[in-house]
């Protein structure tokens, strides 16, 4: 890695989960703030401005009994708010784009790829074209790498996209379950805080001491999420989803509902499996938590404040847990953290993954296309290594394999064509 730091430009900046991505880069080891980039009526504005008047406006709206408004960061005194045309401007060479924009806007994040970026975006648009690779990384991190290796070394590389927050969270643990014991299929009811719409205000009427049911709203919400965990788990024969708004700020609390292919001992199990969970390990993440599922022992936990903020917000937390329901083989809670989990931190942790995991592949395939031809040629025979994982071959030594991370490299010799 690089001594300087990645300049990472917000696309939607300005919005909730910007504003929380803007102050988390203010200490990330490998990224550092680039763009704050906001509409037209923000552009050219100090960003600490717009961050007091949006955050004020949600505490006045819902009540300060229920939200508390984020306190400005000092690290951001002097950020200006910047135009789309601000970062287009921009070279696009080192420069990585979070985008947390709403759908309608979506043709910016393919202009900026068409630019040349790499863009990582919670935005819905383009999220189900297959092009676009749907990540996360605990779940299906190893589609990230298959999705750019499959493109020309000079097409531009895809929208990198990450799920709805509830399936963002969810996927880590029905992850787990589907390793341990088969996952056929699945039934979830989501309870999400208000956060979830970022500075979009409910009427009051409608969330305050009430549970607002989504479906048949303009939010599609239930919808996304039966989408993209059918996507994610293309094996699931059944998938349904029920989604719901709660008068909380922030921590989605979601009911889940599983049927197995294979025999489920007893919930004592199920917490050892959730709790042994952890294929980032070893991959060093700056974001990956230590600890991607924390199981929640006591009765009536997990809670959607107590228990949104494990890892600063980046685990999952998983309790009652049950092997007795009657009908499905496991039931369970969880809560995830729906602003860093299941927004910033899913774009962020996707960017990670990308930048140390795959980059390093993506440019060392595109000097390989740029080299003159005699320098491919190779005569007679020469050392190449092979992964014991995926079979896969390539020539200089590796510690792991960048298609499927094993760390079964072996070494062999075979004779190379012209």
């Amino acid at each position: 890695m690089p001594n300087a730091k990645i300049p990472v430009s917000i696309l939607g900046g300005t919005g909730l989960v910007g504003r929380a991505l803007a102050e988390r880069l203010l200490d990330h080891p490998n990224f550092k703030l680039g763009l704050v980039v906001g509409s037209a009526s923000t552009a050219g504005k100090p960003f600490k401005d717009v961050w007091i008047d949006k955050e004020g406006a949600l505490e006045k709206h819902y009540g300060d009994s229920l939200w508390t408004a984020a306190p400005w960061p000092e690290g951001l005194e002097d950020v200006l708010v910047s135009s789309t045309e601000d970062l287009l401007a921009t070279s696009s060479d080192g420069h990585y784009v979070v985008s947390a924009i709403a759908p309608r806007l979506g043709k910016i994040e393919d202009q900026l790829q068409a630019a040349g970026f790499v863009v990582f975006s919670i935005s819905p648009h383009a999220r189900q074209l297959p092009e676009n690779p749907l990540i996360v990384p605990e779940a299906n991190g190893d589609m990230l790498l298959s999705a750019i290796s499959a493109r020309s070394p000079h097409q531009p590389v895809p929208l990198i996209k990450s799920p709805n927050c509830v399936t963002c969270g969810i996927s880590v643990v029905l992850r787990a379950l589907d390793d341990a014991y088969g996952v056929d299929g699945v039934a979830v009811t989501t309870f999400q805080a208000l956060s979830g719409r970022g500075d979009a205000k409910y009427d009051p009427k409608l969330v305050l001491g009430q549970v607002y049911p989504l479906a048949g709203t303009a939010e599609k919400t239930g919808e996304y999420q039966r989408m993209e965990l059918l996507r994610i788990f293309p094996q699931l024969k059944k998938c349904s989803v029920a989604a719901h708004r709660v008068p909380v700020q922030t921590g989605h609390f979601v009911d889940i509902k599983v049927q197995c292919r294979n025999k489920v001992k007893d919930a004592g199990d199920v917490a050892r499996v959730l709790r042994s969970f952890n294929p980032l390990d070893g991959l060093d993440l700056p974001s990956q938590p230590a600890q991607p599922i924390i199981v929640c022992e006591e009765p009536g936990r997990p809670r959607s404040i107590d228990d949104n903020s494990h890892s600063n917000g980046m685990a999952v937390a998983a309790g009652n847990i049950r092997t007795d329901d009657g009908m499905f083989d496991i039931t369970l809670s969880v809560v995830l953290n729906n602003v860093s989990r299941g927004a910033y931190g899913a774009a962020l942790l996707n960017a990670e993954l990308y930048d140390l995991h795959v980059a390093p592949w993506v440019r060392e395939t595109r000097d390989e296309q740029q080299m003159p031809f005699i320098d491919q040629v190779h005569l007679g025979t020469d050392t190449e290594y092979q992964c014991g994982g995926c079979e896969c071959q390539f020539v200089g030594k590796r510690d792991w394999c960048l298609n499927c991370g094993s760390d079964d490299i072996h070494e062999y010799t075979c004779a190379l064509s012209y």
